[in-house]
Parts: structure tokens; sequence; C-alpha cells
């Protein structure tokens, strides 16, 4: 049943690349985006059912997009090291982690605050899903 499973994301996946297209034309209302931008679309595959939020998500293949969707403040290496996303630099102090974000924006070009950092980590405590 797990190759099966495994057999349909990987070819889920596939199948969303080839659902890619350049696109020269900026039809964005955006005004911090040049015309002359050049920006790719793709459609992926995911669970209207289920949330893309990355801890509610249920479905395999939410979780899965989530990952490719959100950044992490750290991602852990193959030794084990934390390794920075998000953070630009962290210090810490016997229970006590301070991190300072990189400058960043969601979708909505919207800049990701200390604020949405810790709504985040609350919400990652008291997931199932992470």
């Amino acid at each position: 049943m797990k190759k099966t499973i495994s057999f349909i994301l990987v070819f889920a996946l596939l199948f969303s690349f080839c659902a890619c297209s350049k696109n020269k034309n900026n039809t964005t209302s955006e005004s911090n985006v040049s015309d002359n931008t050049e920006y790719f679309e793709m459609s992926l595959l995911y669970c209207q059912s289920d949330s893309i939020n990355p801890y509610t998500a249920i479905t395999n293949i939410n979780v899965q997009l989530c990952q490719l969707l959100f950044d992490p403040l750290f991602k852990i290496d193959n030794e084990f090291n934390a390794v920075k996303c998000l953070a630009q630099e962290f210090k810490t102090e016997e229970s006590k982690c301070t991190v300072v974000i990189k400058n960043a924006t969601f979708s909505d070009m919207t800049t990701v605050t200390a604020e949405d950092v810790v709504y985040s980590f609350n919400l990652a405590k008291t997931s199932e899903t992470t």
C-alpha cells in the first residue's frame, strides 16, 4: 500500500510539473513588479477538502505541499546542525532562544514580523501534524 501511495505521489508531482508555463506577460496588479519581469506559473496538486496550513493539514499531499510553500526559521542538515533559513542570527541562553529574522514577505507582499513567527510557533506547539 505504501508503494502504491508513493507511486501516486511521485506521479502527481511529475504531472504537476507538466503544468508549468513560462509567462513573460505580467498580469499582476502589484505596483512593485515591473512590466518586463519574467515569472513562471506552476500548478500544484493539493487536496481541496484539506487545509494548506502546515499545522492543520491532514492529507499527506497537503503536508508535503506545505514544505514547498513555507520556509522555516531553520532546517536540519545531515549532521543534525541547524541551518538558518528565515533566521538571520540567533542566540540561546538556558531555555530561551532569541532569533533575528531576515527581511521576508508573504505572497501578498506583507512583511513577515516577529509576531507572525510567535503565532506560528504557538500553532506548531499545539499541532498534531508537526
